[in-house]
């Protein structure tokens, strides 16, 4: 019985956010195709990928998981048959899945661009590399934000993440191996791609754990 409904509640959020992943296909398709056309639109669908991704992530929090809170809508959840980790559980699974289909759709879809159109290939392992940091900055986002009741705790993590990408694009801006691979005609990785990747990886997961590293009472989420 309890798995039924922790699947219902995934499945309601799921849908409750259909709109949010419309908007975020609508925004960064768009994007996407415009890439190859020439110089200027690179850039400018590059930026607006980007941004539709990591904007999408911090809507999908503040909406999904803060304001619900504060609406007291998990009042309704907690007389369900299902315990307080279920439940916390379902909202992670249905949050991370939310996310995952729009990032996973452009990515993908700026990975084909690259491929098969006049854009450098070793653009895709840049892609890859920037596009799984995002991930993990929406994990953290999104462990805080499921951890903690306090605004000003997810707002300040926000602004961190937010700060922390522009510090990781003027990183790789700044590092010879990766803007030589970005220009080159080979999709390769380098020590410092790899070793961003891998630490991606494995922060991705311990950010998602993050709601579960203290013992919690169902009092504690209303």
């Amino acid at each position: 019985m309890s798995t039924s409904v922790v699947t219902r509640l995934v499945m309601k959020d799921v849908y409750l956010n259909r709109m949010l992943i419309g908007a975020a296909m609508a925004f960064g398709i768009p994007s996407v195709l415009i890439t190859p056309i020439n110089r200027v639109l690179f850039g400018v669908g590059g930026m607006f990928y980007l941004t539709t991704i990591i904007a999408y992530g911090v809507m999908l929090v503040m909406y999904g998981v803060v304001q619900e809170r504060k609406d007291k809508a998990m009042l309704f959840a907690m007389s369900l048959p299902v315990s307080y980790s279920q439940y916390l559980r379902s909202k992670l699974i249905a949050a991370f899945l939310t996310f995952v289909v729009p990032w996973a759709t452009l990515t993908l879809a700026a990975l084909a661009v690259i491929l098969t159109t006049r854009i450098q290939d070793g653009m895709a392992s840049y892609l890859i590399t920037a596009a799984f940091f995002m991930l993990m900055n929406f994990c953290v986002i999104l462990g805080v934000g499921l951890r903690t009741r306090s605004e000003v705790a997810v707002g300040a993590t926000i602004i961190l993440t937010n700060l922390s990408v522009s510090l990781f694009f003027m990183g790789i801006a700044n590092n010879q191996g990766i803007n030589a691979i970005m220009n080159g005609d080979k999709v390769v990785f380098d020590r410092t791609m790899l070793s961003l990747i891998a630490c991606e990886l494995i922060l991705t997961p311990i950010a998602l754990s993050i709601p579960f590293w203290f013992r919690r009472g169902k009092g504690d989420v209303l």
